[in-house]
Formats: C-alpha cells, structure tokens, sequence
C-alpha cells in the first residue's frame, strides 16, 4: 500500500478508536496488519464468489463502491491460467489446516471482552460456562474459537477433528484431576500441545495470538526462557578490554616493525663495514 493512502487509512482509524498516546507506533503496526488481512480475504471472497462463478459475475449490486472499471481490471487478472493456478495451490495448502478458527480478523484479542460478558452472564444466570469443564484458559480458548451453537442453545464442534481434540483436552483434565498432578513443569507438555499431538511454532501462541510470542503466551513457563541481558557496567567493562586489546595490539605491531627495522639498519651498517 502507499504511503499515502496507509495515511489516509490511518486518519481514518484514528477517527473512530481511542487509545493511548504512548502506544501509537505499536497500534499502528497491528492495525495495518488487521486491514492488510482483511483486505486479503476481501479479495479472496470476490474470487470465489463471483470471478470464478458464472452464475453471480457482478459484485457491484452487493458492493456498489466497486467501479465497473476496477472490476473489470481485477476480473481479467484474476482470471489469467497463472492467478488461478495459484488460487488452486493456495486452496491445497488451506487444507493442511485441520483445525481453521472461527474468530475473524480480530482473532482472540477481539473475543476477550465477549467471552468475559458471556462468562459473567452464565454465573450470574446459574447456567454452565461453555467449555467450563476445562480449567486451562488457554485450552478453553481454542476451543471457544471453534465451536458452534445450535437452534437451542447447546454447542457442538462443527469439525470432526476439533471434536478430537476437545476430547483429547477432557481426558487429559480428567488424568490430572485424578492424580492430583500440577500444570507440567515443561512448556512442551502443556495441556494444549499434548491434545493437539504438535509442537507450537515459534512467534504465535495457539489459545492467545498468531503474534503473541511464547514469552507472553505462556508466562508460567518463563523460566525456561534464556536471560539474555547483561547490566551496563558488564557492558562497559567487555567494551573497555575489546578496547584495550586492539591498541594492545596495534602498539605490539608498531614496536615490532620499528625493532625489525633496527635490525635491518644494523645488519646493514656491519656488511658496511666488512
């Protein structure tokens, strides 16, 4: 995106949200990702609703800021052998994810305050927390992300797979709770990783962000973390013998080039004189 419309976008973000002046840069950054993402999935939807279906060719009715000559411009690219070979590879990869979210661009961030109403509700009414049979917040979390509800209020895990893993998450609470076991003193044998049968991928934290890295998703396991600070005077003093050394040796060479020197000239003046 230029610069100059991610200025505009950015006015007009500012005109609708409130946030802490200190926090600017930071906020900017996510939120371009936020809209960079939606803006991938908008196209994504004018693909496969209307480019490649023949029956439903014009999306200005339901989207009428489209001009009829940018959608003449993005129909003829997408519809190019190579854009749809892509759209093909990028389908196939799609399918590796067995366990897709139903959180939207906001992902769990934007949940946090619903979920959190819709907890105080439920105590409040009487009525079971839904997923309240898992006691880890972030197990809970993941599968709050993937479940529906149906016609009278009970939920389901509309995938197969999900399903797996959530009775998978139940039998390991239930392991737990019968041998009194504490939380794994292992960040990889966390409830979550353990029912999901992988290894977490560096910089995300599944059950709290695509970009929440480890040491923020799981702060019960910081000490497994390297410190890797040193104070300022450890600093100071590593610098100061760097220092010393290279003039250490840059004087070392210097007094050796002048000794060779005068060996030189005396070995120069004894030939003179023989």
């Amino acid at each position: 995106m230029p610069a100059a419309e991610k200025d505009i976008a950015w006015l007009m973000f500012k005109e609708s949200f409130d946030y802490p002046a200190e926090h600017e840069d930071r906020l900017r950054r996510a939120a371009f990702k936020v809209m960079g993402t939606a803006w991938k999935n908008f196209k994504t939807k004018l693909v496969g609703e209307f480019v490649y279906n023949p029956a439903n060719p014009d999306p200005r009715e339901k989207f009428p800021w489209i001009t009829e000559q940018v959608w003449e411009e993005f129909h003829a690219k997408k519809s190019t052998p190579e854009s749809r070979a892509r759209s093909e590879a990028y389908r196939l990869l799609q399918t590796r994810n067995q366990h897709p979210h139903r959180l939207g661009t906001t992902g769990y961030a934007g949940k946090e305050e619903e979920w959190q109403r819709e907890d105080e509700e439920a105590e409040e009414s009487c009525t079971p927390l839904v997923f309240g049979d898992i006691p880890h917040p972030r197990a809970r979390n993941w599968a709050r992300a993937r479940y529906q509800k149906h016609d009278d209020g009970t939920i389901f895990m509309p995938n197969a797979e999900d399903q797996r893993v959530y009775e998978a998450i139940k039998e390991l609470v239930a392991e737990q709770q019968a041998s009194q076991e504490a939380c794994s003193q292992r960040r990889e044998d966390d409830l979550l990783t353990k029912a999901l049968g992988n290894k977490e991928h560096r910089g995300r934290t599944r059950g709290i962000g695509s970009s929440v890295p480890w040491k923020y998703g799981f702060p019960d396991y910081a000490w497994q973390y390297k410190k890797r600070t040193s104070n300022k005077a450890e600093k100071d003093a590593h610098l100061e013998a760097k220092i010393q050394e290279s003039i250490r040796a840059e004087l070392t060479s210097e007094f050796d080039e002048k000794l060779e020197s005068m060996r030189a000239k005396i070995r120069q003046e004894i030939r003179e004189e023989q």
